[in-house]
């Protein structure tokens, strides 16, 4: 992981709060100025990159935070929180900027989208990882980890929902919207991964194996049997509808209790995913 204060970083800072001016300096000449097309495209060109370079300093910054420990971990949660948060507005402004591209032309709403999904979705991406990659497995850690997994499921089942009303609201490309939602159903189903993870390996410390054996067994079939059904509900038409939804949101999360059931099998020294990571022993 590259240092917070280096080379890298700071050069990406400043870089790409200059593109960010630049680019905001742009919206005169579209307003009106002779090459509005071109200065649009321009100041969307400007707006990605200068969106890319904020997120390779702030990914950084997000994963320090996140790992943090001992007291650190409310900070720790809270920087989760609202990256996480960032990362799922970054997705709701592609609906915008899509519907925006459709004339063929960045207006407003589509280099608002260029200037800020580039930052916000690394930045979520990367708070995810590390709340899974960096568990703390007992204690006071463990609770604040499975209340920031529990709010972050939450503000994500919120997300994915809105998305699927503007997604499925939507008049032209009802085909490729459907695609869009589906995409948007599996991020979900994989960020929700965290919770159950971490779910599961609560209850693997104070319920039996036998009881565990048949938790994991009938939650990872559950999860098989959504993706099954997602995969016929698109075999049907080749356009992924409900069911496929449904085997993202739902599906994807539930099978890593399969996971789980191997770890506790082979492993001799853990019970769950989540000790697995936390003992750093593979």
């Amino acid at each position: 992981m590259w240092n917070l204060v280096s080379p890298v970083t700071i050069t990406s800072l400043i870089l790409g709060m200059v593109f960010m001016a630049a680019a905001k300096a742009f919206e005169g000449p579209i307003k009106g100025g002779r090459h509005g097309s071109a200065s649009r495209w321009f100041a969307f060109g400007l707006s990605v990159l200068a969106g890319l370079l904020l997120a390779v300093f702030l990914i950084p910054l997000m994963r320090k935070i996140g790992s943090l420990g001992g007291l650190g971990v409310v900070p720790a949660a809270i920087g989760t929180v609202l990256a996480v948060l960032m990362g799922w507005q970054a997705v709701y402004l592609i609906i915008a900027a899509i519907r925006d591209l459709m004339d063929k032309t960045p207006d407003e709403e589509a280099r608002k989208a260029a200037r800020w999904v580039p930052t916000f979705f690394p930045v979520g991406a990367s708070a995810i990882a590390t709340l899974v990659t960096h568990p703390r497995a007992d204690g006071f850690g463990l609770g604040v980890n499975v209340l920031t997994a529990a709010i972050v499921s939450s503000i994500t089942m919120i997300f994915t929902f809105k998305i699927f009303k503007a997604v499925d609201a939507g008049r032209q490309g009802r085909s490729g919207w459907k695609w869009f939602a589906a995409g948007v159903a599996f991020l979900a189903g994989f960020i929700h991964v965290a919770l159950v993870s971490y779910v599961d390996g609560m209850l693997a410390d104070v319920l039996p194996g036998p009881w565990m054996i048949a938790i994991r067994t009938s939650g990872g079939t559950l999860g098989l049997v959504l993706l099954i059904c997602g995969l016929v509900d698109y075999f049907r038409d080749h356009i992924p509808d409900a069911y496929v939804r449904r085997a993202g949101v739902f599906g994807v999360p539930l099978m890593v209790l399969y996971f789980s059931l191997a770890v506790a099998a082979i492993s001799e020294n853990a019970n769950s995913t989540i000790q697995l990571l936390s003992s750093g022993r593979f």
